[in-house]
């Protein structure tokens, strides 16, 4: 059975910042690090309960002056709600980018023909965004 995990960063009006796949046994939080450019030109970094971890808050906001915002465990003391309206930009990347058959069914037997797939989706929308923008001026 071939099954992949895919990581991506967007921005909030929906563009593709950083893309990373790897085995589906690997935790969220692990491609964290592999999936942000190596320039950000971004402070905030919102992400679901996968990403709780303090080590890494501490490591982004130490050396990438990046602040992550993560919603919290029931069981943790200090509460924190993260609003949805801020999740929803990754919501529809990820939305927009599984309509592809080829994207959420995996048929390659080679992952890097996948991995071409899953790059070709994200320049595809990215292009839509910049183009919708463009259009509107």
């Amino acid at each position: 059975h071939r099954s992949n995990k895919l990581s991506c960063l967007v921005s909030k009006n929906g563009i593709p910042l950083g893309i990373k796949l790897s085995n589906s046994s690997v935790h969220d939080i692990k491609l964290l690090l592999d999936t942000l450019p190596k320039r950000t030109y971004f402070t905030r970094l919102i992400g679901d309960k996968a990403y709780i971890s303090k080590d890494y808050k501490k490591y982004l906001k130490r050396n990438r002056r990046i602040d992550m915002i993560t919603e919290t465990r029931k069981n943790q003391k200090k509460q924190v709600k993260v609003d949805i309206k801020s999740r929803i930009a990754i919501e529809h990347f990820n939305s927009l980018l599984k309509q592809n058959k080829a994207i959420n069914t995996r048929y390659d037997k080679d992952i890097r023909a996948y991995e071409a797939i899953i790059y070709l989706g994200c320049v595809s929308r990215g292009l839509n965004i910049v183009f919708k923008f463009l259009y509107d001026l």
